[in-house]
């Protein structure tokens, strides 16, 4: 399906999503400090994709959930999302977000923590009021995996020491396991079967994979005008991403790679590290390994085949939109 006949078959669904964003923020806002309000609205309304709560609705109905409900808990991801840029602007002093300004940026750091703190919980309540106890413990085990994932990066930054396996579970908790959660909860909603549930956290892992390698390929080839965002950023936070690996496996003198890694000037050190991607056509195995992790997507969407639901396609084509995606 063309980028253009899905964006278009999702809108419905995307401003639906949006409906249920506003309608919750008015409904908080009487119980919150109003400054709080209005840093949660200006980060909830900075764009984005709605990919994750779009994944909870479209895993929702192809289980056969018919309930308005269904869009309460979507945001309930969406708002755990947004609570985790909050905070990795801040640990990253990332100064924009989206083209905005970030949240620490424009209302300072401990109102950027506090506001992701309150997101977090807010999201927290949400998934425990519509799904009970089965909700909440796919929730907080995605919770616990992220903030883990998070802090194996940290722990690695600036040792740049080629591991995949390393890297996988660092991508698994920052991104992959908040996909797979938005789709197996989903179908949770949906009172769907325990098969069903598990096949769709697979088709979620797997893209989550896809969409954080995007990412870190991004940040070496991406246009700043269209991601929104600085490129060369992971190379100079010390972060081992793929296209990095990748290129000290390919290279025949990977010592050469790492002497080039101890340059202090960042952008000579980015420059000199695109060059030498180039030469490896590095980024280009990359994107083989995301076509491989979509085929892996596709192959979990195989119990829903017969089905004949129109959500099935756009879980299929969402497969191919965030591998081939440019922001």
């Amino acid at each position: 399906m063309p980028a253009n006949t899905l964006k278009q078959q999702i809108a419905p669904e995307i401003a639906r999503i949006e409906a249920a964003i506003e309608t919750d923020l008015a409904l908080i806002e009487k119980d919150i400090d109003p400054y709080l309000h209005e840093i949660v609205s200006y980060g909830m309304r900075g764009g984005g994709k709605r990919i994750r709560p779009l994944l909870v609705t479209l895993c929702g109905r192809l289980c056969g959930c018919t309930s308005d409900e269904l869009y309460r808990l979507a945001i309930a991801f969406e708002y755990l999302h947004n609570a985790t840029l909050f905070h990795d602007d801040v640990i990253d002093r990332a100064a924009t977000r989206r083209g905005r300004e970030a949240i620490w940026q424009r209302f300072g750091m401990a109102a950027a923590i506090l506001a992701g703190d309150f997101l977090h919980s807010h999201s927290m309540n949400l998934v425990g009021q519509l799904t009970g106890r089965k909700g909440m413990a796919i929730f907080s085990a995605t919770s616990r995996r992220m903030s883990d994932g998070e802090f194996l990066q940290l722990r690695r930054a600036g040792n740049f020491q080629p591991d995949r396996r390393e890297y996988s579970f660092i991508i698994e908790g920052k991104t992959a396991h908040l996909t797979a959660a938005c789709c197996a909860v989903g179908a949770l909603f949906a009172e769907a079967a325990p098969d069903r549930i598990e096949a769709l956290r697979q088709y979620g892992l797997h893209l989550g994979l896809a969409f954080q390698i995007v990412d870190d390929i991004l940040d070496y080839a991406g246009d700043s005008a269209v991601t929104g965002k600085k490129i060369g950023a992971d190379l100079a936070e010390g972060k081992m991403t793929l296209p990095l690996i990748v290129l000290m496996e390919q290279a025949e003198n990977p010592e050469e790679i790492r002497a080039l890694l101890a340059e202090s000037d960042n952008e000579k050190k980015f420059a000199a590290i695109q060059e030498h991607m180039r030469r490896h056509d590095t980024l280009a195995a990359c994107r083989q390994i995301t076509r491989e992790t979509r085929d892996a997507c596709l192959t979990a969407l195989a119990p829903f085949a017969d089905s004949g639901d129109d959500n099935l396609e756009i879980l299929r084509s969402l497969a191919f939109f965030v591998t081939e995606r440019k922001n």
